[in-house]
């Protein structure tokens, strides 16, 4: 793998992305995720089940973090249509390049499993997350080249930068973390 793996800058500063993702999810105002509610957002259609397996990614450790393991793991494999619309988007993008299925690691985090994360030292787990608002998803690159790497870096900053994605490269963790901004007339 003779190619360096290069972020761009806009994917890098975690603090500034972390208080735009705040103040981006206060602006739609999105609820947070409890088991009960989540299981009524999945009823309702708010919320869209995301498979296992697809033809562009694949869920992987959904769920899971070390030896702990989320007893209502199908609560965690969804996003909101938009969100998985986008996804969808950077796979395909992705898949094209590469005939190469992205790994997600991370949806949603209900409160409840956000707190058993907390409480267990997960690495990359803060007191909030927008993972625990349905709109976010975390993509490894743990075993990707550096060309790879590069190009998923490269379509998130330009993602980013036309104001779809809020996106970061997580620290102590081979993943990106990537935030739908959603349209405007979302909101």
């Amino acid at each position: 793998d003779d190619v360096k793996f290069y972020i761009d800058p806009s994917l890098v500063d975690r603090k500034t992305q972390k208080r735009k993702e705040d103040e981006r999810v206060k602006k739609l105002k999105l609820p947070k995720t409890r088991e009960a509610n989540v299981e009524e957002f999945f009823k309702k259609g708010k919320f869209q089940k995301i498979e296992d397996d697809t033809s562009h990614y694949r869920l992987e450790q959904i769920g899971e973090s070390g030896e702990l393991r989320y007893s209502k793991m199908e609560l965690l494999k969804g996003l909101y249509p938009h969100t998985k619309k986008l996804l969808g988007f950077i796979a395909e993008k992705f898949f094209g390049k590469f005939k190469k299925k992205l790994k997600i690691v991370s949806l949603i985090r209900t409160e409840e499993w956000l707190r058993a994360l907390l409480r267990s030292g997960a690495r990359n787990v803060s007191k909030t997350s927008t993972h625990e608002y349905g709109c976010t998803f975390d993509i490894s690159h743990k075993n990707m080249t550096g060309e790879e790497k590069n190009f998923l870096a490269e379509l998130l900053a330009k993602l980013e930068k036309g104001g779809f994605i809020s996106g970061t490269q997580e620290k102590g963790t081979p993943c990106f973390h990537v935030m739908d901004r959603f349209p405007l007339s979302f909101i």
